[in-house]
């Protein structure tokens, strides 16, 4: 029995009363404080229970959007781990299944530019493996890889499932391995101040027992057999690896248990998954960097009139970019690239001779030296051929196949001998910009053993004007393109202008740097033609030290015009005055006579009676200009004038691959004199009577006769 006292006021005085509280009801608010003690057990124990087994199923819900999102299971981790990504938050690797470390999921992702879930995101890509970042089929490349890794790590035997992120060392190097940013980053342990780690690893479950994460993997989705040795721990890591690429679908269990309030509580759940992608990208293993093959260089030919030289490679595994040197004919080598992601470069070259390149794929573990440059050669034609129009091809045979070229010193050189093409006045070819003369130019060529005409024009026409088309010579055609700044002839004498400026005007042009070789250009009318009447007079320092007499198209017809070394003038002959053209090319007087034939003039020998024709006129000889076109001049008579007759012999290196038929005029006649081909570069060739009634004993001339020394 409990004894309480209580006092109380009541009329001034103080009044204490003594109260009895019985035992029994003592022992009824004991009871009922147990009740309430023991229902609050039992709610704190059943919300643990559900809280354990809705990390649980977090847990599983994130290891099944990994799994789906992998592109293979591993055996171990395939990425190097940086110092505190490992699993003693060192660099210790991870294993899938181990006596120590027990079980574990290691997954090869692949890295992507955003939240793989959203739209929009897409895989990392290498550079330059093997395509450029911007390229459309960069898709092909190697992408990065990433390791989400699942393991439990156990204090005092209480596990706790952790999710880790691990990266390549190199994973932010978007200058030179990388064509985007990951959006995912590496985690470490929390608290864990490596600073390589962007983020914290993710707790999911605390509770595991040794045995509490299991997992088993199948090879389908559909199976039903366990691949056993994929997660058996007496087998190597090698021997897992290998079980684990067939693997597509694994079974994930978690088991764990919390005490509270004095009651533990365990849950089970399991999941299982397949990879949404079963032929998603391979394993890419990181791999130190080694110095890269030599790139496989092809050449071609580029460019409107294929002077350019480009070259081509593929990329090469594991370069970062590459470096190119050229040179052109075995000069000094040029740095064209340097440590560029380009696959292909173009070299500017010069005619008839090659352009020379050596590619080395680089990276950052080495420079490469010759052993590793990838090589290739492309000589650069002296000649491009032209593109025949309507209906008209190469004659073919001996005869040298339609080109054109332009030398060092500028000047377009056609040759070709065609056929079968419309006779409508329509184009034979055209020639591209650059190549073409600033108005119409008219020229007197051979057509089926007879006088023809050949007009080159603004647009670069090479027209069909006078002639047959059983055969049609191109060969000895030269002239100056529309860059070129002609001097005016303007002391005309009773002739004029023919249309200028659609024709040129009477006007020369000196190769400054050729020992001041003269092209003399025009087309006139109107004035007398009495052989040797003055038509211009050209300055006194350009005059030639010989007469000379040049082809050239009179009213379409046999024409040509005198060049007096006396006199200086430019003279009729007799012909047309309808038009004339004034084009011819020769060197001034001050070019010398000498042995060396490329800086002076040198003999020609001749063969068959032929002689030279006498005083004032020049003497058989002949030079070749630096730019590599080589000029006869000579009035000769008194040869054989039978078909195929040779007239004179040119030594190697003076002569062209194939036959050309070179327009003259004979005795006041159409000419005609075919040059041989040499049959290599230690050869000669010949001068010959082309056919029979093309040339005369009375005096051919073999002024102006031009073309390319093409060995």
């Amino acid at each position: 029995m409990f004894h309480f006292k209580r006092q109380k006021q009541e009329k001034g005085f103080t009044i204490v009363e003594l109260m009895v509280v019985a035992p029994v009801v003592i022992l009824t608010i004991g009871a009922f404080v147990t009740v309430i003690v023991g229902m609050t057990g039992d709610v704190l124990a059943s919300r643990s229970s559900s809280n354990l087994l809705f990390n649980i199923q977090d847990a599983l819900n994130r290891v099944e959007q990994d799994i789906k999102l992998s592109s293979a299971f591993l055996a171990v981790n395939n990425i190097t781990p940086q110092t505190g990504q490992g699993f003693d938050d060192g660099t210790a690797g991870f294993k899938n299944v181990d006596a120590t470390t027990g079980t574990m999921l290691i997954l090869n992702s692949i890295a992507t530019t955003g939240n793989p879930l959203v739209t929009g995101s897409a895989y990392v890509y290498a550079q330059n493996a093997p395509n450029a970042c911007t390229n459309t089929l960069v898709t092909q490349n190697t992408p990065q890889s990433t390791n989400v890794i699942y393991f439990v790590k156990y204090v005092s035997g209480v596990g706790t499932l952790w999710r880790r992120t691990v990266m390549q060392s190199n994973y932010t190097d978007t200058a030179a391995s990388w064509c985007n940013l990951a959006w995912q980053e590496p985690s470490c342990s929390p608290g864990y101040t490596a600073s390589f780690c962007k983020t914290q690893d993710v707790q999911l479950v605390t509770g595991l027992s040794t045995s509490g994460l299991s997992i088993q993997y199948y090879n389908s989705a559909n199976s039903t057999s366990e691949n056993t040795a994929a997660s058996l721990a007496t087998n190597s890591d090698t021997v897992r690896g290998t079980a684990l690429q067939s693997v597509t679908t694994a079974t994930v269990t978690i088991t764990a248990s919390q005490t509270v309030a004095g009651r533990t509580s365990s849950q089970t759940s399991t999941m299982r998954a397949t990879r949404l992608d079963v032929n998603a990208s391979s394993t890419v293993v990181p791999v130190t960097p080694t110095t890269p093959t030599a790139p496989v260089v092809t050449a071609t030919l580029s460019g409107a009139d294929s002077t350019s030289a480009t070259f081509t490679w593929e990329r090469v595994a594991g370069a970062t970019g590459y470096n190119l040197d050229y040179n052109i004919n075995g000069g000094s080598w040029v740095s064209g690239l340097s440590n560029s992601s380009a696959t292909s470069y173009t070299v500017q070259g010069t005619r008839n001779q090659p352009v020379n390149v050596r590619v080395s794929a680089i990276n950052s573990a080495a420079t490469p030296t010759t052993s590793g440059y990838g090589n290739a050669t492309i000589t650069i034609p002296l000649f491009t051929p032209m593109i025949l129009l309507n209906g008209w091809s190469d004659y073919g045979g001996v005869f040298s196949t339609s080109g054109y070229t332009k030398t060092s010193e500028g000047m377009v050189v056609l040759k070709g001998l065609v056929k079968g093409g419309s006779a409508s006045l329509v184009p034979i070819a055209q020639l591209p910009p650059g190549y073409r003369p600033a108005s119409d130019t008219v020229f007197q060529n051979s057509a089926n053993s007879s006088v023809a005409r050949v007009d080159v024009d603004a647009n670069g026409n090479v027209l069909f004007e006078v002639g047959s088309n059983a055969w049609y010579s191109l060969d000895g055609i030269n002239f100056m393109p529309s860059s070129t700044s002609f001097t005016a002839l303007t002391t005309l004498n009773g002739w004029t202008n023919y249309a200028a400026p659609t024709y040129p005007a009477a006007s020369y042009y000196v190769d400054a740097s050729d020992s001041n070789r003269v092209h003399l250009q025009g087309l006139v009318k109107g004035g007398t033609t009495t052989d040797g009447t003055p038509i211009v007079t050209i300055p006194t320092s350009l005059q030639p030290a010989s007469y000379e007499h040049v082809s050239n198209d009179a009213n379409n017809g046999l024409g040509f015009i005198g060049v007096n070394y006396v006199s200086g003038q430019i003279v009729a002959k007799g012909t047309s005055n309808a038009f004339l053209g004034l084009n011819a090319l020769f060197y001034p007087a001050a070019y010398p006579t000498g042995t060396t034939c490329t800086t002076s003039w040198c003999t020609l020998p001749l063969s068959n009676s032929w002689v030279w024709y006498g005083s004032p006129y020049s003497s058989p000889r002949f030079t070749k200009s630096p730019d590599g076109m080589v000029l006869v001049k000579g009035l000769i008579k008194g040869g054989s004038v039978t078909s195929q007759a040779v007239i004179g012999t040119l030594p190697a290196g003076f002569c062209p691959k194939q036959e050309l038929i070179i327009t003259t005029v004979a005795s006041g006649a159409w000419g005609r004199i075919d040059v041989t081909p040499a049959t290599s570069s230690s050869t000669g060739c010949t001068l010959i009577v082309g056919q029979a009634s093309s040339a005369s004993a009375s005096w051919t001339s073999l002024d102006d006769i031009s073309f390319m020394d093409e060995w």
